[in-house]
């Protein structure tokens, strides 16, 4: 994965239920690791010339699909507007920040980056599971040939859900690429499985949904395990995609965001984050008399309780700028799902100024990290929300009414917002 960040593309596919082939899982899990899986799991590569951009600009949105998701508190309508996309491409100034943070290094999934030269040393491996799906069914025989059929029919309808133009590839090419990509993804998911399944960490039979999750427990902000009745919940939900999935994990059981009303694409450009300034940085809120505290809850739980500002454990390493850049790339391309990490990373970016906030954070117990120094970690936060289109006001962020409360603290405390 080189030059571009892609999607868990052909996971939108939800006929790509294929197993996998016969490889040595230690050798491929030597070359996927779980940074590797972040940024594999992000939107798409670079935004060129997108005639989705223009439409949204026109102010006119046809919905024509709409997937339902089962949630605690109420259910969601997940949207995937007129073009049928929802594997979309990263904002071309959000991707110039941090290209790392989207591109592929080890394998390519869908037709992003299919034939890049440095990412053909996976592609035996892909060969190998498809031959275990095919050799090592109990039962009925499955043939590739069926296979392919299978997907044949299917080509057109995969491709019109990527933002580009896939008409360059041979249908072929294109057809054997996303069964091998399908089964390799299946495979991979099932072999992890066998890790997880020897301990009680489920009820009942294991899904595609399931085993995605705990393949990315790791990718969780605070490296925890996913509870069991979290598990459960999105066993067979639908998705229109592996990300689509894993945000809806993080936001689930926290506060409830207000629906978000519609607004043209030209309207939202304007509305640019104030970046520093929305709240005081942890060292000016020490000077206030706020004290910080690690509390549990999901990691948007962030709240002030009298004089106390609660902020959940964040766990810090190389997989947490892919992470939340994917995370925050998949809101900026939806408008219909709620920013919820736009508005952590705003927070995250205000709150953290130097080093020094670094280690107050740290001190609290609130941060805790392997990046080598904290000025590497200062540095990520205030990088999240450059270029970020996005409006503040209570209607989009969930976190606006506590940061009012915030900063009338500082305010009685006569410290200048």
């Amino acid at each position: 994965m080189e030059d571009e960040g892609e999607e868990f593309e052909n996971s939108n596919q939800q006929s790509n239920d294929g197993s996998a082939s016969d490889v040595d899982f230690n050798l491929t899990f030597d070359n996927i690791d779980h940074k590797e899986a972040a940024a594999n799991s992000g939107i798409g590569r670079e935004e060129d010339d997108n005639p989705n951009h223009e439409e949204r600009q026109s102010g006119t949105v046809v919905l024509e699909h709409a997937i339902q998701i089962n949630d605690n508190e109420r259910q969601k309508l997940v949207i995937i507007s007129g073009s049928g996309w929802s594997t979309l491409k990263v904002p071309p100034p959000m991707f110039k920040v941090d290209k790392e943070a989207y591109i592929p290094k080890i394998v390519s999934i869908g037709p992003f980056h299919h034939n890049e030269p440095s990412l053909r040393a996976m592609q035996t491996h892909k060969r190998r599971f498809l031959d275990r799906l095919v050799q090592n069914q109990i039962g009925q025989l499955i043939h590739e040939e069926s296979l392919q059929n299978a997907m044949r029919e299917l080509e057109e309808k995969t491709k019109k859900f990527y933002a580009d133009d896939l008409q360059t590839i041979e249908r072929d090419e294109f057809v054997q690429m996303m069964l091998l990509d399908g089964c390799f993804i299946v495979e991979l998911l099932r072999f992890y499985e066998k890790i997880f399944e020897l301990t009680p960490s489920l009820t009942g039979e294991a899904t595609l949904n399931t085993l995605a999750l705990k393949f990315f427990e790791p990718l969780r902000p605070r490296k925890e395990k996913f509870e069991e009745g979290t598990l459960n919940k999105h066993a067979n939900s639908e998705y229109i995609h592996l990300l689509a999935l894993f945000h809806s994990t993080l936001i689930s059981g926290d506060k409830t965001y207000p629906q978000q009303p519609t607004k043209s694409e030209k309207e939202k450009t304007h509305l640019r984050l104030p970046g520093k300034g929305w709240v005081h940085n942890a060292k000016t809120l020490s000077y206030a008399g706020i004290k910080f505290q690690e509390k549990s809850g999901g990691i948007l739980d962030i709240q002030l309780t009298g004089k106390t500002l609660e902020i959940p454990t964040m766990v810090i390493d190389d997989s947490t700028s892919p992470v939340l850049r994917n995370l925050i790339a998949y809101e900026q391309n939806n408008y219909d799902v709620a920013p919820y990490f736009c508005c952590l990373a705003l927070f995250l970016d205000s709150i953290v100024d130097t080093v020094q906030d670094v280690k107050i954070l740290c001190d609290a117990g609130i941060i805790k990290h392997a990046m080598g120094r904290d000025e590497e970690v200062a540095n990520l936060f205030n990088r999240l929300t450059k270029e970020l289109v996005f409006d503040i006001n209570e209607e989009y962020c969930y976190m606006t009414k506590e940061i009012k409360r915030i900063n009338h603290h500082c305010r009685v405390h006569d410290i200048r917002v």
